[in-house]
């Protein structure tokens, strides 16, 4: 009879018990998933601002010359007043380095340079009908990333239009990945939609940037941009590293 009861009293303990267990398990886990997205939220939110700061970095100096090109445009300036104009911008908006002016012939006609201009004509076979075209991002002499912008100088007489090139400095891109801090170990990246690396947050792989390395997250984030699938993604780099990807 005391079996029976022991048996009895263990069975009624553990039928008490055992839900407990099981929602104690379950809430762990649901615990434990909504940390992990929260984070990841928490990181989506940090790596998005991050790269509407870079977006907004190219699309205002894109304005400046393309405010530039639009006074040029129709003045009529003698060639020395277009120069006067051109470093007078240089001066005023240091991350462009260096700006030119080209004729509709692909002569060069004015440059902020203080001697002949380092910056190569527009090419046709790249550029199209746009009227603003973003080269791929180069590292200069310095070990600088930079770009040539190229805005086309439109005029009703065809002997007035051309193009406006500048080439700007890329290097506060830097300060801003520099500045991006993920929890306690994390770190920001910026590539191009080539896969180039641009800046990179973690110290011990800048050297990277300088070498001309890349990552193979960006362009499979770029296509599925551009198929509107996506605007983001998670990835493991080659170092094993879980990485959140924005366009």
């Amino acid at each position: 009879m005391k079996s029976i009861k022991a048996r009895f009293v263990l069975f009624m303990a553990i039928a008490a018990v055992a839900p407990l267990l099981a929602y104690g398990v379950i809430s762990v886990r649901s615990l434990s998933t909504s940390t992990r997205q929260s984070v990841r939220d928490g990181n989506l939110n940090v790596a998005t601002r991050a790269a509407e700061q870079v977006a907004q970095y190219i699309d205002n100096n894109t304005k400046v010359l393309r405010a530039l090109a639009a006074d040029l445009r129709e003045t009529r300036q003698a060639p020395w007043q277009q120069d006067r104009i051109l470093k007078n911008y240089a001066l005023d908006f240091p991350e462009l380095r260096e700006i030119a002016v080209y004729g509709p012939d692909g002569r060069v006609e004015a440059t902020s340079a203080l001697g002949g201009t380092r910056l190569p004509p527009p090419d046709a076979t790249l550029i199209g009908s746009r009227d603003t075209w973003l080269s791929p991002v180069t590292i200069d002499d310095d070990f600088l990333p930079t770009t040539r912008m190229y805005v086309r100088m439109r005029s009703a007489d065809p002997a007035r239009g051309g193009w406006l090139v500048g080439e700007l400095s890329l290097e506060e891109l830097w300060r801003l990945v520099d500045r991006i801090r993920v929890g306690e170990q994390g770190f920001a990246v910026l590539a191009t939609q080539e896969g180039r690396l641009i800046a990179h947050g973690n110290p011990d792989e800048k050297r990277r940037v300088a070498i001309g390395g890349g990552t193979y997250a960006a362009q499979t984030l770029i296509d599925e941009a551009r198929t509107g699938d996506t605007s983001s993604t998670e990835y493991r780099n080659a170092a094993g590293v879980d990485m959140l990807g924005v366009v």
